[in-house]
């Protein structure tokens, strides 16, 4: 409130005599709501942009399968007007149903299953439209919810066939065709990464003192710890045996060492609550530095870790430039 008048956004607005209210420059009280409308707008695109009101990719996936089911209505159109009449192109609508549902989910498939029937009733001649809607909506919904579910199933089956039963973790094969694939990536965006290989100390010890059970807790535990220590692009695999591998994407000698002193803190941790020393050895390969495949890499850091394990009885040696790490 300013003395003798009022505020309007940033303009003074004064009490007037006789004089013009040309003379003063009044900002119209509606422009203030457009810039409020325009700042709103301009927030929530950005805010949208980055995923945070809604999926992108949601959009992305519902968007395309509404483009496929336009064409499949134009298809049916078109070829059952210049054959024949009554061609059914019925079977081809579930094809955006699959897809939106593959791709997005219970959600995506269930709008595009009430646009599917929507289409059907704006063009069927039925006594009871709305009833006829809501039937074909049900039904589409069940082919969707089949969909979904046979989607979900697959991808469950995928998942066991790349995991280790044991830990969790990816298995050889898994890890190395994702591997190769982030390798790539950073082929194009000249990005760093690192490739650790980490082998348990004394493992035949420990099946041999407390059994194979003891042994199965430790590879668990070790597993956990190497999880707990990576970052989220990171892969990790069990390859068999004692041996672990973790690609660390996006770093660097100095991210590999980080990455090495927190393994080290929880593995000391976990060994206080274990009835054994749990410890590891690893051997560090650098993209670029030691190699640009993934073969090449795992070799490097084997070689290394081989070297370090037979020091494994020394003090804690993490020399990250030197690609060699020991964890005790």
């Amino acid at each position: 409130m300013k003395k003798g008048g009022f505020l309007i956004g940033k303009t003074a607005i004064q009490p007037v005599d006789s004089c013009r209210i040309a003379d003063y420059p009044i900002k119209p009280m509606w422009t203030d709501l457009i810039d409020i409308i325009e700042k709103s707008a301009r927030r929530f695109w950005r805010t949208a942009m980055r995923g945070h009101v809604f999926n992108l990719e949601l959009a992305k996936t519902i968007g395309f399968a509404s483009l496929m089911l336009v064409g499949i209505s134009l298809a049916e159109d078109w070829f059952a007007g210049m054959v024949f009449e009554n061609v059914g192109f019925v079977y081809l609508y579930f094809l955006p149903i699959w897809f939106s549902a593959r791709k997005g989910g219970r959600l995506a498939g269930g709008l595009i299953s009430v646009m599917t029937a929507t289409k059907w009733a704006m063009f069927a001649d039925a006594r009871y439209p709305l009833l006829a809607w809501m039937l074909n909506v049900v039904i589409l919904a069940g082919v969707m919810m089949i969909f979904e579910t046979l989607e979900r199933r697959m991808a469950r089956v995928s998942k066991e066939a790349a995991t280790d039963p044991l830990t969790g973790l990816l298995n050889r094969a898994a890890f190395v065709n994702q591997g190769k694939e982030i390798l790539h990536e950073n082929e194009n965006t000249r990005s760093q990464c690192a490739v650790v290989l980490l082998d348990c100390n004394k493992f035949k010890a420990i099946n041999d003192r407390y059994g194979h059970a003891a042994g199965d807790e430790a590879l668990k535990v070790l597993a956990r710890a190497l999880k707990d220590s990576s970052q989220g692009d990171d892969l990790i695999a069990r390859l068999g045996g004692d041996e672990f591998v973790v690609l660390l994407a996006e770093t660097d000698s100095i991210g590999a060492n980080l990455f090495m002193n927190r393994l080290n803190g929880t593995l000391r941790r976990a060994s206080a609550e274990l009835a054994f020393e749990l410890s590891a050895s690893a051997g560090i390969a650098y993209y670029g530095y030691d190699g640009r495949s993934l073969d090449i890499l795992m070799q490097v850091a084997d070689e290394k870790m081989y070297r370090n394990k037979q020091r494994s009885n020394l003090a804690l040696a993490t020399m990250a430039e030197s690609g060699v790490s020991n964890i005790v």
